[in-house]
């Protein structure tokens, strides 16, 4: 058997069917794969994360009976990696005292919430059939399935990070990752429009190679 200690990272591209708009999508990448012959046998215990993480939205949607989801809040924000890179990521939460204590938190995106979370990567895939009755009363089912994957969060740090202060993650710190980000972003977008260049479908107006550091200070907004 083996268990793989690995990292989220985001696989990123410009969808060029779709006007050109980012698609981010979570994975688990790099880390290490170790032999063992421990059979973790709690589901609790497999596919976790923990990450520190800017919280700097929480939301909640009510429940939908026809797609089987519970009511559900969505915390999006950001995460890092080992190189400090910013990740932009939203995480699932389901409990209901969970979901208030959040509520609670008066997050926005110029009061974020610094913090630690914990929790399962949950993998699932949804059937669901419809049937049509034909002229002479036979029945026609039609199947279909729906993948979801999400983050579920389970637990959080009782006391929060200190925000915006030298000892943990500082607004200037925060505008620079962004800054960064926007230069990566440009790269990617640079290197697909070359790509599609080069099939003889160039796309016009191509990212910029430069991106200026957004100002910290009061007021400032982190969309990410």
């Amino acid at each position: 058997m083996l268990r793989i200690d690995s990292a989220i990272g985001l696989n990123e591209w410009y969808d060029t069917r779709n006007n050109n708009q980012l698609v981010s999508v979570r994975r688990n990448e790099g880390g290490f794969v170790h032999q063992t012959n421990e059979l973790t046998e709690n589901e609790k215990q497999r596919a976790t994360f923990d990450v520190d993480i800017v919280i700097t939205s929480a939301v909640r949607t009510e429940a939908d009976p026809e797609r089987d989801t519970p009511e559900r809040m969505t915390l999006r924000g950001a995460i890092f990696d080992f190189r400090k890179s910013l990740l932009p990521v939203e995480f699932t939460v389901e409990n209901e005292q969970a979901m208030n204590y959040f509520e609670g938190m008066g997050i926005t995106n110029q009061t974020p919430l610094f913090t630690e979370l914990r929790g399962l990567q949950v993998s699932r895939t949804v059937v669901s059939q419809t049937e049509e009755e034909s002229a002479w009363g036979e029945v026609s089912i039609t199947e279909s399935r729906t993948s979801e994957r999400k983050f579920l969060v389970n637990w959080a740090k009782p006391a929060p990070y200190e925000w915006d202060d030298d000892s943990t993650l500082t607004a200037n710190e925060l505008s620079e990752m962004m800054a960064a980000r926007e230069l990566a972003l440009a790269e990617i977008k640079k290197r697909q429009d070359e790509y599609q260049a080069t099939k003889g479908n160039a796309l016009a107006g191509g990212a910029s190679a430069k991106a200026p550091v957004p100002a910290a200070g009061a007021g400032k907004k982190y969309d990410f």
